[in-house]
């Protein structure tokens, strides 16, 4: 339980040297967008066919600054969150609408996300373990992505 504790409280501290301006904003020609983080907390998150699924509880960034997994609740009973499932940050996709509300969509359905692992099932600081969340969900783990050959994390 401190373990859990430690990195909600690592999440959080670099969550906020994360945030950036109200709105999603290009990196120069690097392709990356900045979200502000403190609109990502508590969002909504939807299945490919409009089902809600939960809402992000919070964000893990590993030792690099990279946001790796979305902590994502069920629905839970009044304020107190249901279970908690880390999704890939890479299986999410993340827009802006119109009226600049931030639509999240979980790129499973939900049989996929409510069948996953507990996030307390999983050290996701152990790169296997990581992995093998990340293929569940049918996305590559971002440290191959580039050479195919795992990296620091």
């Amino acid at each position: 339980m401190n373990k859990m504790w430690a990195v909600v409280a690592v999440v959080l501290v670099l969550g906020l040297g994360l945030a950036a301006g109200s709105q999603a904003s290009p990196m120069g020609q690097s392709g990356l967008t900045i979200y502000d983080t403190t609109k990502l907390i508590g969002r909504t998150v939807k299945s490919p066919d409009g089902v809600t699924l939960g809402q992000i509880f919070d964000l893990v960034v590993d030792s690099r600054g990279h946001v790796d997994f979305a902590i994502v609740s069920q629905p839970g009973f009044e304020e107190f969150p249901g279970r908690l499932v880390a999704v890939p940050f890479n299986s999410l996709m993340i827009s802006e609408g119109r009226s600049q509300q931030t639509h999240v969509v979980l790129k499973a359905d939900k049989e996929k996300f409510y069948e996953a692992p507990s996030w307390g099932d999983k050290n996701l600081a152990d790169r296997q373990q990581a992995a093998s969340l990340d293929r569940y969900f049918g996305v590559s783990p971002y440290w191959t992505e580039e050479t195919g050959k795992a990296v620091g994390r």
